[in-house]
Formats: C-alpha cells, sequence, structure tokens
C-alpha cells in the first residue's frame, strides 16, 4: 500500500476491531492511515464519544483557556472561524473574550455568523479573511490535502490556525487498544513529524507542536498545533 503522505510503499497492515473491524497500514513515516480512503458520514458511534464526556462543555472549552492568550498574543485581529462544528463550544468560548466568531456547523449560537455547508464545499473565501481557524479533529477524515492550503487562504498574512488531530506517536506509547482513535471516520492518524513537514509545504510556521495525553480536553492522546501564516 502507498503512504497518502509520503507517497512511499508500506506492507505493514494491521487489523484492528473496535466498533468494526478496519485494515491499517503503518508507514515508515509515522503515518498510519486505512487501506480504504473514502469519505464518511460521521456514524453515531463516533458522535457518541462526544456525548458521553463528563464536563462536556468545559471539556469543548478548555483549548480556548489554555491556548487562546498565545494565539492573541500572535496574531492581531480577532475573527475567528471553527470549521465543521458539532457544538460551537469554542466560538461561545471565544466570543466571550471579544472575538467575531463564525463557523461552518449545522448548529446555530447567537452572536456566531454560520455557514451550513461544509467547509470544503465553500468554493468563494469570504472577502474579509480570518485572524484565527479552529481546526478540532477533522483533518484525519479528509482524503486529500486541499485542505491545508484553503485553510491558508482563508487566513489573513500572519494569521494562526489551530490544530487538533491524532497524534500515531500514542499508539507505541500507550499500547493499540487505548489509543482510542480508530474510527472508520479517521483515513490518516499523522505523526507530529508529518503534520509539521505539510504544514509548511503548506507555507506555514509551526509555533507550537505538543502531544496531549489529558482528559480535560474532549480528546487526548493528540497533537495541539498553533502554526502562523506566512504569507
Amino acid at each position: 500500500m502507498i503512504c497518502p503522505v509520503c507517497r512511499n510503499e508500506t506492507i505493514n497492515g494491521m487489523k484492528i476491531t473496535g466498533f468494526e473491524t478496519l485494515n491499517w497500514a503503518r508507514c515508515s513515516c509515522g503515518v498510519i492511515f486505512q487501506e480504504m480512503i473514502e469519505e464518511k458520514t460521521i456514524s453515531n458511534d463516533y458522535l457518541e464519544q462526544y456525548k458521553q464526556k463528563k464536563f462536556y462543555e468545559s471539556s469543548a472549552q478548555y483549548p480556548v483557556d489554555v491556548y487562546f492568550p498565545l494565539i492573541e498574543e500572535i496574531t492581531f485581529g480577532r475573527r475567528l472561524l471553527e470549521v465543521d462544528s458539532l457544538d460551537l463550544e469554542v466560538c461561545n468560548a471565544a466570543a466571550k473574550r471579544g472575538w467575531i466568531t463564525f463557523a461552518t456547523s449545522e448548529k446555530e449560537l447567537t452572536g456566531t455568523s454560520v455557514w451550513t455547508d461544509k467547509f470544503l464545499n465553500i468554493k468563494d473565501a469570504p472577502e474579509t479573511k480570518f485572524d484565527c481557524i479552529y481546526v478540532y479533529h477533522w483533518i484525519e477524515k479528509l482524503i486529500n490535502g486541499e485542505s491545508l492550503r484553503k485553510l491558508h487562504d482563508w487566513l489573513n498574512p500572519g494569521g494562526v490556525l489551530f490544530l487538533a488531530t491524532p497524534d500515531s506517536h500514542y499508539v507505541d506509547e500507550i499500547g493499540v487498544v487505548n489509543f482510542g482513535h480508530w474510527f472508520k471516520e479517521n483515513n490518516i492518524i499523522f505523526s507530529r513529524a508529518a503534520m509539521k513537514k505539510e504544514l509548511e509545504k503548506a507555507m506555514f510556521e509551526v509555533v507550537l507542536l505538543r502531544g496531549n495525553p489529558s482528559n480535560r480536553f474532549l480528546k487526548c492522546n493528540d497533537m495541539h498545533i498553533i502554526a502562523r501564516r506566512l504569507m
């Protein structure tokens, strides 16, 4: 099988059973990917992982408490886009800090401008771009790398991308069974090095990249990235 990130061939296959049995492959670059990479509808099993989270609202808003003080030092403006949000909790928390909030979502939130279409389906960028785009456990569900270029183009120069996605490092650190991201929706599980390289190719400067094992967020065993648009 050909790695969708580095394009090298790998024969390291894994059959993993969670809610269903899925065939995965692991590349020497650290990336893990499904044998069948295709766009998939978000299932009830996936959504249930959010619903069962204790202290859901505070967990969903926790990235704003932790990372937005740094983001606010890096960028001057206060226009935020939350991409394909399931709950708009981040927009809610950011608005309380003075951000002007936008989102692509099926939900509605008073004071937030919402596109009901998915981010990648919107063809025309807005005339006024964003100072921060928030992307939480979304990029691993895609089938190609065009998304990073579009995120870049929707940011103002010097604008900031916050990105969270499963981190393949934790497969070895805590074991396959405990990893917790073996959903059919997750086409590609990046390594930190591979994700950083993809961002740099898309003309981002990675300001912060850290593994997150903490359950204080909605998801753990993932990576959190703050990246700044270069040009």
